[in-house]
């Protein structure tokens, strides 16, 4: 639950989150969330986990739907799949935008649902797991087999 204490000791005084100012992720690609803190200055804001955001689901829907409104018209086609996350056992697709927009503006990386991109951009998602799956060629063992020991013919009767 995300609540500050302005004195651990008094249950009374907490801080109130006044709005969501940015997205951000860490080098896990864990999502977090820079908090303005109501009757603080900006400089005190924080920025909190997404699991520690639980009771402010509606701030973080509205922020979403504003920050994909923002930038619908330029996500238009994935430049490649930065990584792959369950949320709510919901598979998520961390995503980079080619930035093909005139005005140069910086598309922000985002989390989509798994079936939107097999849906639209299937390419994608082979070119992510050929290049993200990881064999390691040294403990894969090989086996000879003799192919006489298995019969390739129809056996029906």
């Amino acid at each position: 639950m995300l609540q500050k204490k302005f004195n651990p000791t008094e249950e009374d005084n907490t801080y109130i989150v006044e709005k969501i100012l940015k997205k951000g992720y860490d080098k896990d690609y864990n999502v977090y969330y820079k908090i303005k803190w109501k009757h603080l200055p900006f400089a005190e804001s924080t920025w909190e986990k997404i699991e520690n955001c639980e009771n402010i689901k509606d701030l973080i829907n509205t922020f979403e739907k504003n920050l994909i409104n923002k930038y619908k018209k330029y996500m238009k086609t994935p430049e490649k799949i930065i990584h792959i996350k369950l949320y709510q056992k919901i598979p998520y697709l961390l995503i980079k935008w080619k930035n093909i927009n005139e005005n140069n503006i910086k598309i922000p990386n985002t989390y989509v649902k798994y079936n939107e991109i097999r849906k639209k951009f299937p390419n994608l998602l082979f070119e992510y797991y050929e290049n993200n799956l990881n064999i390691n060629e040294k403990k894969i063992h090989f086996i000879n087999i003799n192919e006489s020991e298995f019969n390739f013919e129809n056996n029906e009767k």
